[in-house]
Formats: C-alpha cells, structure tokens, sequence
C-alpha cells in the first residue's frame, strides 16, 4: 500500500503507517463486481432496478426506510450506483452511530426482503430517473455510441431500465420480472463479488471485529464471476467509422473524436493513455487547443477516458477527444478534425519521450504527497471500487500514479489514433436538417450519418504546433482583519491545522467584468500551473466577481499577478467581442432549459429586486457592442471595493503583499454607499402562485417549488430553522418520492437568502405522469403531515436531532479547503462571523423542543409562499387556473413586485 513518508505509533506500539489515520473515519462502501453488462437480455435495466430493491427493507430491519430514516437521525447520508461492470452503496454517519448504520447497511446484502409490494413503486422511481435523462446530451449521445456496438455486445445495452423495460414489454412476453429479480440477487449479489471500505475513529482491532461480525453472514453462492473480457472489439467498424450529426438539446457546438482500444485495466500501472491525454488535453502555448483559440474555432478541450463502466471496462477502453466549437469552428469543422490529426501526426513523428513521461510521474507525486483528506464517504466509495480494480498494493493510488515507462506500449496507442479507426460525433442545433434518423430505442435523439472523407486523411503535415513544456518547479483560530482602506480589506488566517504549503487566495470586488474573456485568454499562460496542482477560478454574480487561487505558496503569487493582471490589463478587439458573446449567449440557453434552473431563476426573479435572469440577459445580448462593453470596462477599474481573505501556509508579511498588489492597480474613490448591499422582497401574507412554461417543448420534467419565507434571522432562530431541515428531510423523501413516486428528484431546503430565513420543498415530476396542481396538493398534504410529526415528537427524540447537529457543526474540516469556503462564504453574504459555528453550538442549549415542535406559523401552509412550477408548453396550462382563484397569481413580474416591501438589508451577526 503507498503511504506518507511519516508514521505514528498506534495502541499497543505497533506502527501503523500514517495513511491509516485517514481511512479511519466513519463511512463505509460495498462495491460489488456486477453491474448493468448482467443485465438479462429481456430485462433491460434489471440490475439498476435491483439497486434500488435491496434498500427496500431487510428480514432483520423490515422498515422500508429503515436506513434513511437512521441516518437522517445522525447526522448521514446513503447513495448507491450502477455501472456497467460495479454496483457501489455507500453512507456515512456520526462516530457514535456508527455500528448501528453499519449493521442496518450489511442486512441489505444479508436477508433483503425485496418485497413485490415494493416492485411497482421502485419501478416508477427507476422511469423517473430515465425520464429525467432523456433531456440529457451525453446520455443521448451514450445510447447513439452504444448503438454502434455489435449485436450482443454488452456495451449496446439499455442499462437505466424504465417502466416499458421492467413492466410492460416483459408483462406482454408473459416473463416473470419479480421472480428474475429474485434469482439475479441470488447470483450477482454474493460475498465472493464484494469488496468492503470503512472509516471510523475506532482502533483497528475493534473495527475489524465490527466488520467481521456483521458481514459474516453475506451468502457467499460459490458462483465464478461473470466475464466479459472475452467479447473484444466491440464495434462494428462498419457503423463505427462514421461521422454522426446530432441535432442537441443544449445550444452548443461540440465536436467528439473517440478511439476504441482494447481494455486498459490490465495496463493500468503503465497508464499508455495519459500520455495521450497529457498532450491532446494540453491548454498552453503550442498545444492544439492554443492553435484552435488562435484561429477562433474552439473554447475548449477535453481528452482522454473517465473510469465509468462505458468508457473503461474489461472489453475495450474509448479515448476521446471532446472540442467544444464555436460558430466559425462548426462551420470549418474539417479544418479543426485537420488540426486534429495533424497534431496527432506531429506527436507520432517525435516520438514518445520519457522526460515527458517523467514529469507527469512526479506531478502525480507531488499531488498525492500533499492530498489533503476528503469527504469520507467519497472515499471509502472510491476504495472500495478501486479494491476490484487493482491489486492491494495499489489500492490508494491505482487511478493516479504511474508507477512504469513502456514506450513501446505508448508509442503503439499513439500509431492507433488513426482517421480511418475512429468514430466522429458532430453536434448543434444548427445540423437539424442533416438529423433525418431518430430509430435509437430508448432515447429521442435526432441524429444523421455521414462519411469521414477519404481526402482528409491525405493532409496529415504538423502544423503550427510544439510539444507543450512542464513546469515541474509549480509543483489565531479564525481570520482577523490584517489591513483596511477604502479600497481593499484583507481577512488573514495562518493555516496550523493542515500544515500542507498551500495558499487559499479570493479576491470579491463589487462590479461584474468580463469572465468569459479572461478565462479565454488565461488558458494557455495558466495552464503549466494547471498541470502542477495549482487552480484558479472566476465567478460573477450581482455584487461583482470572485475571482480564487489556490496551490502551493513557493508559486502561487506568480498566479496571482496572471489574474490580476487579467482583470486590469486584459481587453477584447472588435475580433473577439462577437466571438464571446456568442459563447456567453449559448451559456444563458443552456441554462434555461434546465427546468430545475429555471425554476431558481424564477424564484430569484420574484424576490430579489436587483436580479436580472438568464432569461432577460438572453434576450438583450444581441444588442450589446464592444463599444458598450470597453465603457463598463472602464467604469469597473475605477470604482472597486475589494474583500481579500487568504488563508494557509503564509505569514502576514507575505499576506500582506497580496493586499499591496491589488492595491497598486486601484485608484478613484469608492464611496461607502456606493457599495452594494442585498436585499430581499418581503412576500405578502397569502399564497403568492407563479409558473412559467418550459423553454424546451420536447422536455417532460417539470420543477415545483414551495417556498415559505419567514423572517429576518439570528443564529439562534437559524439553528431552529436547521433542526426542522434536518427532521423533515427524511420523512419529505419518503412520503414524496418513495411513497407516492412524484419523481426521482424530492428534496427540502433549508435557506437563508439575504439574511432572510424560509423554507422550501422542490419536486421534479413528469408532466404525462402528473398534473401540478396534484403534485402541490401532495406537498400541501405533507406539510400538514410534518406539522403532526413536530407535534408528536418525544424528548428523546428531540434531544437526537440537537446532538446530531451539534455533532455535525463539530465535525472537523477534512481539508484546507472546506474551512476556506466556509470563511469566505461570510464574506460574500457580508457578516464576517468567522466563527459561526462556536456561536450556533453554544447557542444550541438554548433551543427548546417548543421552538420546534411549534414553528412560527409562516411555516405552516399556505403563508408567505411563492409557488413556483414549470410545465410542458402543450400542456397549456392557464395563468390564472380557476384551482388557484383564492390566491395571488402573478401574471406580470414586475406589476407584483412593484407592491412588495423590501426587507432592510440584514445580516446575521448575533
């Protein structure tokens, strides 16, 4: 097993390496070696559906939702997943609850009670996860590429499952799907497939103990494993070789070049196709995307393959080559797949080269010798899939390290990326016309074929390219205000818990610029640093842009300067304007069409007097010119207030220099009331009803959200709001989506908008399946329900729900980067309590269940809600539907909010 350098002497005087200490926290995985490929041909999606079965109940544990329902208790969570070879289930869960989760959890795959009245219901909740794919472009895109695969190849299975796949179609054939789903979990479920990760505080001996006990009854059915490695080149080169158009969802262009190889997992120590990606992914100067971006025809890049089941399995691995086009680039697209395999021609004329293949090793190092933990459950999930994977040795570091140099093994992938073996997907919005085909079952996609021409492959001579360079080299207990002037104050905080040289550095000024052009243009000087371990990122919303560096402290204020630079020196031609606008309007169409971004939107637009939807922004942007965009440009330089938080391996000297850095590119005056505050729309007393139809025609979903303002906050009435999050959680999962299988997608929000508290209950349901109104009828229905259950609630019971939050408000931060977004989350909503959580735990004594158990009556329906809801456009629902006369429809946005009362601008600092 790889570790640290460093160990630590545990119980007893045994030494017990250092990686030990970071597995030992309280979750716990069980990948098991069969997935969706086992899959009976008559049954698609049997697998997928079985997940969902096992979760039903056990003969020890027979509540259905048992385990929901305990961690939701405890402060824990449970997900589970199927791929094409694995299925995964995972939870994590406070320190003291852990055995009791964790034998809960193994009955699962002891004694499932996979009960037939239970069938129905879990069948609707796996169609209303298929119906939620359907709008997808890469699960579209998935199934068209599937298609391709030879007849009874695994890989052209339909693996979600729907209610057609595991109820009609087998109810017409006369097949038995309960009694199949019976004998699969006899077979695919058995301990010889399983592997096993957990994490607790607990010594070793003690956790072994626990694991042998409470697994030590899994049924082991003595079966070998299902093999599929024998099923080799799965495509039809016939079909495969092609170029597809498809005609998507979202208004994007994308251009997919993909390779099918023979299976990597045998080779997973030498990793031949990180080499590959390393060069085709390469965003710096003299990389192909470098050249693309010159030329105006791509965005971006990605490369390589993912460790999902459909790209990397024991049949055959696809390496991608994923451009995202702009208009010029889709209308040349032959000019880009040209450039395309240029490059690849370039990288086979010199050869592989082991410095290369060194300086990636040592990135990879590097990164893992300062990885900081992680969220526990996303680790033990993956080192239980990594357990089936690699050998034990290899178990932390198989994904990553390339622990072999084969450039004969590379060199033979590098002579496979050839014109005349690949398979070209061509997608937008603007090749309808070429979609003539849409006989893909199980998803709507409009797709056409053509030919990869011949004389494309005649052109291949390296171009304007270089083999890209690395930079090898890249590789108090709360923030106190450091310094503070008119323009800039610096939040400080010495890291000395971590002890990783890393530095956390945000800069927060109070106008919107121009991201998309500084992200364009910082690709290629940032990237080396990409490469090393080190990130950036960008972000405008209403009060500005967040602009964030992270990485080691030798280098990181050599990125600061390429950012800051970027936002006072970097400008767009009249070349370029065009060319971003285009890119930022298909942004603002890709989100509407989303029906759960929408309906945020929408609620947004309701309650927050100065926002601007995608929506608005979409349908102004044609008009704007570069001229209006040099004159903001201007205006942002000379009017900035600046938040600076920096927090990690640094002193204040050094603090203090980023501070000064901005400072020099500042000046003008900022007036105090110049600087933005938020504030919110006070909701009116009554049931306050809005919908809007789908920006997209051919899409189901449909979103319902009921949100219940309430007042302005203090952390103690917060803390309230959070033990009635926490206990309707549970019971708003099972009720809504298990019990009457609204959609797959059924949650409860605690927020806290502006300093103003409320609720909310979101719902994404299938227009064919449900009305709205019946959806928020059920909602209505429930929250009546809860009421009962506050008022039923024990002592005990209500002691839990404060000591699991109290636990989870406890629970140390697992990397930098969490406590780093937690401070600087209090200075985006303006509060500067760095040490909110101290004051919500000690403010927990003074909770009483009464608060609880009788809420203010702005939380008991109907009051102070805005409904918001998003419908088919056939459905042709009315504005004002004569179900809602007694309440406030909003018909014009602006009319309404002309009447509301602004909340004062509040935040919560006590």
């Amino acid at each position: 097993m790889e570790t640290d350098d460093e160990e630590e002497e545990e119980e007893g005087g045994e030494k017990k390496v250092r990686i030990i200490e970071i597995i030992l926290i309280q979750a716990a995985a069980l990948c098991i070696s069969n997935g969706s490929f086992s899959d009976p041909p008559n049954i698609p999606g049997l697998a997928h559906f079985l997940e969902h079965m096992v979760f039903m109940g056990s003969k020890k544990y027979p509540q259905e939702n048992k385990l929901d329902d305990f961690l939701g208790k405890h402060g824990g969570y449970t997900n589970a997943w199927t791929d094409c070879e694995r299925t995964s289930f995972h939870f994590d869960v406070e320190q003291k609850y852990f055995h009791q989760a964790l034998d809960i959890f193994a009955q699962f795959f002891i004694h499932p009670l996979l009960r037939q009245d239970s069938v129905d219901r879990e069948i609707q909740a796996v169609d209303s996860e298929y119906q939620m794919s359907l709008p997808s472009d890469d699960e579209r895109a998935c199934m068209l590429y599937g298609s391709l695969a030879k007849e009874g190849h695994p890989m052209g299975k339909f693996f979600t499952g729907s209610i057609d796949s595991l109820k009609t179609i087998p109810q017409q054939n006369g097949i038995d799907v309960y009694g199949n789903l019976k004998e699969f979990e006899h077979k695919m479920y058995s301990a010889q497939f399983m592997t096993l990760a957990v994490q607790s505080k607990v010594s070793l001996d003690k956790l072994e103990k626990w694991v042998r006990d409470i697994f030590s009854e899994v049924p082991n059915n003595k079966l070998p494993k299902q093999s599929f490695d024998h099923l080799k080149d799965p495509f039809d080169m016939e079909k495969f070789g092609k170029l597809y158009y498809i005609d998507p969802v979202k208004d994007k262009h994308m251009l997919e070049i993909i390779w099918s190889f023979p299976s990597m997992l045998p080779h997973y120590r030498k990793k031949p196709l990180s080499y590959l990606d390393f060069f085709l992914g390469h965003e710096g100067e003299g990389s192909l995307l470098a050249y693309l971006k010159s030329r105006y025809f791509a965005t971006e890049v990605e490369s390589g393959h993912s460790y999902n089941g459909f790209e990397l399995n024991t049949t055959a691995t696809q390496f991608v080559v994923n451009l995202t086009l702009t208009d010029q680039g889709l209308d040349q697209f032959e000019e880009v797949l040209l450039a395309v395999f240029q490059y690849i021609h370039m990288l086979q004329a010199k050869g592989v080269q082991k410095r290369y293949f060194d300086e990636m090793k040592t990135i990879e190092e590097t990164k893992f010798r300062f990885k900081e933990k992680g969220d526990p459950m996303d680790y033990v999930e993956r080192v239980s899939e990594n357990m089936q994977l690699f050998v034990p040795e290899d178990v932390l570091t198989g994904r990553d390290f390339l622990y072999e140099y084969d450039p004969e093994l590379i060199a033979k992938c590098l002579a496979n990326l050839r014109a005349d073996n690949c398979c070209v997907f061509l997608s937008s919005k603007q090749l309808a016309e070429k979609c003539d085909r849409q006989d893909i079952k199980w998803i709507p996609v409009k797709y056409g074929v053509g030919d990869i021409k011949p004389e494309w492959r005649k052109k291949w001579q390296a171009t304007d390219f270089t083999m890209a360079e690395v930079e090898a080299e890249l590789t108090t207990k709360h923030p106190i205000v450091l310094s503070e002037n008119e323009h800039c104050t610096l939040y400080y905080k010495k890291d000395m818990k971590f002890k990783v040289p890393k530095v956390f550095f945000f800069s927060h000024t109070l106008l919107k610029i121009f991201e998309a052009v500084m992200n364009h243009k910082l690709d290629a000087p940032a990237y080396p640093a990409i490469l090393a371990g080190y990130d950036y990122s960008t972000r405008v919303d209403d009060t500005g842009i967040r602009f964030k560096v992270i990485g080691f402290n030798q280098k990181l204020p050599e990125l600061f300067d390429l950012l800051l630079n970027a936002v006072f020196e970097y400008s767009c031609d009249d070349e370029l304007f065009p060319f971003m606008r285009n890119k930022v309007k298909r942004d603002l169409f890709n989100a509407i069409i989303k029906p759960s971004e929408l309906v945020r939107m929408l609620r947004f637009s309701v309650l927050d007097p100065n926002n601007k939807s995608a929506a608005e922004m979409y349908a102004e942007i044609d008009s704007l010119t570069n001229q209006d965009f040099q004159q903001i440009l201007a205006e942002f330089r000379q009017n900035i207030k600046a938040d600076i938080l920096v927090v990690g391996n640094v002193t204040p000297k050094e603090a203090m220099w980023y501070k000064e850095r901005l400072e020099s590119k500042l000046n003008g005056k900022v007036e105090p009331s110049s600087v933005y505050k938020r504030r919110l729309y006070q909701i009116p007393k009554q049931w306050s009803f809005c919908q809007i139809n789908s920006f997209n025609m051919e899409d189901a979903n449909s979103v319902i959200t009921v949100y219940l303002q309430s007042d302005p906050g203090d952390i103690r009435a917060t803390v309230i709001n959070e033990l009635l999050d926490t206990r309707m959680q549970e019971p708003c999962f099972d009720v809504l989506r298990t019990q009457l299988q609204l959609g797959y997608s059924v949650y409860c929000q605690n927020l806290l908008t502006y300093g103003i508290m409320g609720m909310a209950i979101v719902v994404q349901f299938q227009a064919q399946k449900f009305s709205m109104h019946e959806v928020d009828n059920h909602i209505e229905d429930f929250l009546n329900k809860f009421k009962e259950i506050l008022d039923k609630m024990t002592t005990e019971e209500f002691d839990t729900l404060v000591e699991s939050l109290v636990a989870a408000k406890q629970t140390e931060d697992t990397h930098l980067g969490e406590e780093v977004k937690r401070y600087w989350g209090e200075c985006i909503e303006q509060n500067y309590v760095f040490d909110r959580l101290e004051k919500e735990v000690l403010g927990n004594p003074e909770v009483e269940q009464a608060d609880v158990s009788s809420p203010k009556e702005e939380m008991e329906p109907p009051h102070k809600r805005a409904n918001t809801d998003k419908e088919r456009c056939y459905r042709m629902i009315p504005v004002r539907d004569s179900s809602y006369q007694d309440h406030q429809c909003i018909t014009d946005m602006h009319s309404f909010k002309s009447k509301l009362t602004l909340f004062d601008h509040h935040c919560i600092t006590k």
